[in-house]
């Protein structure tokens, strides 16, 4: 555990406030209430890397209505596909400095635009979901990217 993370736990344990029970009273559930102070602080000390470290694709009719989101936020799945699609390799400066995302966040959004995207992404990125599939356990940010414009047109010319 990096020390950033232990001083942040430190410092949340120190807030937090005496265990409250919420619920009927046969199944009542203790919960430890934590200011908002300590959690912003400990959000504040970790880098993107270890605030999520494995990312996820969530829906949630209370955000961007409906539509898929990777890691809990509100940018849409299919918002990094398409940039990722326009750009191609120069992802780092357009795509994930601005938007505080992983190599393995983009691939994700790909795979899951190619296995539940429109037609057009699924014919697009199928081959490559295919590929991949075999090394989904591992590290996502090793697993190669999929094919963008560029390489599109540089492979019909």
């Amino acid at each position: 555990m990096s020390e950033q993370l232990v001083s942040a736990v430190r410092e949340i344990l120190k807030h937090a406030s005496a265990p409250v029970e919420v619920g009927p009273r046969r199944s009542r559930e203790q919960y430890a209430l934590v200011p908002l102070r300590a959690l912003n602080w400990l959000t504040e000390a970790l880098t993107p890397d270890e605030r999520s470290p494995k990312p996820f694709v969530s829906i949630a009719p209370t955000m961007q209505f409906g539509d898929p989101v990777i890691n809990g936020t509100r940018l849409k799945v299919e918002l990094i596909g398409e940039r990722y699609w326009d750009l191609g390799e120069h992802i780092e400066s357009e795509i994930l400095e601005p938007y505080e995302l992983t190599r393995g966040d983009v691939v994700l959004c790909c795979w899951y635009m190619a296995r539940y995207g429109s037609r057009k992404w699924r014919k697009r990125w199928e081959s490559w979901a295919n590929q991949i599939n075999a090394g989904w356990w591992s590290d996502l940010s090793t697993l190669p990217l999929p094919p963008h414009a560029a390489s599109e047109e540089a492979g019909a010319s």
